[in-house]
């Protein structure tokens, strides 16, 4: 009996261990198309993807600085951001790296992007070249992930 008792648990440990493994699973594949919609919305100048993702605050840590935006206020941005500027490439130069906590609910996601662009105003059409790195930390509420800080940086150039 004692050894029926044994072989019962470690099977639903198992068992456990692999329904765990396969809810962190599928919430790395939903930010993985989190951060297919993020260069989908740079590519295609849609400001509005990012109202879906953004928390409803996101806090930025950018030029040294720490700034709390509004979800419109980070659409907002974007807008102004997008008429301005025609990109050529928005792609990972490293793929990016997924931290998701055991419970699920909280994520880290750092990544490096090469980042090619025309600024609209500028009538050579000379592409402008950049490397960022930057931390995106997601919180999942309400079975939806959404994006609550970034931290970014832009590499110097050469």
């Amino acid at each position: 009996m004692t050894v029926m008792k044994y072989t019962l648990t470690v099977g639903t440990l198992l068992l456990l261990y692999a329904c765990k493994s396969a809810n962190l699973e599928s919430e790395l594949e939903m930010l993985k198309r989190l951060q297919r919609e993020e260069q989908e919305a740079h590519l295609t100048n849609s400001a509005l993807l990012f109202h879906r993702i953004v928390a409803d605050t996101l806090c930025q840590v950018k030029n040294g600085e720490v700034s709390f935006l509004t979800n419109e206020q980070v659409v907002h941005r974007f807008e102004s951001y997008f008429s301005g500027v025609e990109f050529v490439r928005w792609e990972d130069s490293a793929e990016p790296i997924f931290v998701i906590s055991e419970d699920a609910t909280l994520a880290h996601v750092l990544v490096q992007k090469h980042v090619e662009l025309i600024a609209k105003s500028d009538s050579t059409r000379t592409i402008q070249k950049t490397d960022f790195g930057w931390t995106e930390l997601w919180r999942k509420r309400n079975g939806q992930w959404k994006l609550y800080t970034i931290t970014s940086t832009q590499k110097e150039s050469d």
